[in-house]
């Protein structure tokens, strides 16, 4: 429940020549190591800035370890996903897209302990005709 209860030696040293009844020098220390096991938290967003370019941002939180980097992958139309960014500890990117396609982005937060946590993002780039100009406001 998040508390430990450790008994600790006495202090045995008593060699504080102003006064003999003080102990001055503790007894001997315990070093209490607890494993991180739980994973990182990680958010993303995917804003679609333009026509083919889209801003990801993401980020993560560990409690334990920290973060110790992120990867971010990318998958066009469905197909399997290629490696984008590797072992980074940024937390933006702007992806340049081709009109016309589903982009699917897996953001993975890795912590210090080797935990991994991930979640997925994706855009959608547009193929406009030339009677369309940006921005289109509809009420």
């Amino acid at each position: 429940n998040s508390v430990f209860t450790l008994t600790l030696p006495a202090a045995t040293n008593r060699n504080a020549p102003w006064d003999t009844n003080l102990t001055p020098i503790g007894g001997r220390p315990y070093l209490l190591i607890e494993e991180d096991t739980l994973p990182p938290t990680v958010a993303a967003t995917a804003v679609l800035s333009g026509a083919v370019r889209i801003e990801l941002a993401w980020g993560g939180q560990d409690d334990g370890s920290g973060i110790a980097g992120y990867d971010v992958a990318v998958s066009v139309d469905g197909e399997p996903a290629t490696d984008w960014l590797t072992d980074t500890l940024a937390t933006t990117a702007v992806y340049t897209a081709s009109p016309g396609h589903r982009y699917d982005f897996t953001v993975q937060a890795r912590d210090g302990a080797g935990n991994v946590a991930q979640t997925a993002v994706w855009a959608l780039t547009l193929t406009l005709d030339e009677a369309v100009f940006l921005p289109l406001v509809v009420r």
